[in-house]
């Protein structure tokens, strides 16, 4: 059976979080932001034999743009192209909209992706959400 992508479903909201908590190794969103996102942003998941091996949650923001809360992918699914087929859904639902996000400077596998998805790098910014991040992260777009 091969990989689906779906909207997320508020049902998938726990198994989203232990995906990036499994993957990123710290506590990320809270069940109630992940609803959110799902109920009112732009939220998919990739799909094995209906385990969630990926996801894209994204948000609209007052200027106009779309904001990419997380995007995540099981490590064994990396190489594979569900992180890309996640962000082409998302960009197909947006209808032209300018996608942004931050990505972490040495997050290698982001960065080259999101240079290979055409990814414009803005700039660097240290620590955007003011939280003593000590790496700095790319805002990137495209539009």
């Amino acid at each position: 059976m091969p990989i689906t992508i779906a909207r997320a479903k508020v049902s998938d909201g726990k198994a989203i979080i232990e995906l990036a908590q499994r993957v990123w190794r710290e506590k990320v969103s809270t069940i109630y932001e992940t609803a959110i996102l799902i109920r009112l942003g732009y939220a998919f998941v990739a799909k094995d034999k209906g385990k969630i091996a990926g996801s894209i949650l994204a948000m609209r923001t007052v200027d106009g743009c779309v904001y990419v809360n997380d995007w995540v992918v099981d490590r064994k699914y990396r190489r594979l192209g569900v992180g890309t087929k996640l962000y082409k859904r998302l960009i197909s639902a947006v209808g032209g909209l300018p996608i942004i996000s931050y990505v972490r400077t040495d997050f290698r596998e982001s960065v080259a992706a999101h240079r290979k998805m055409g990814f414009k790098f803005v700039k660097k910014v240290k620590d955007p959400y003011g939280i003593g991040e000590k790496v700095p992260r790319y805002l990137v777009r495209l539009d």
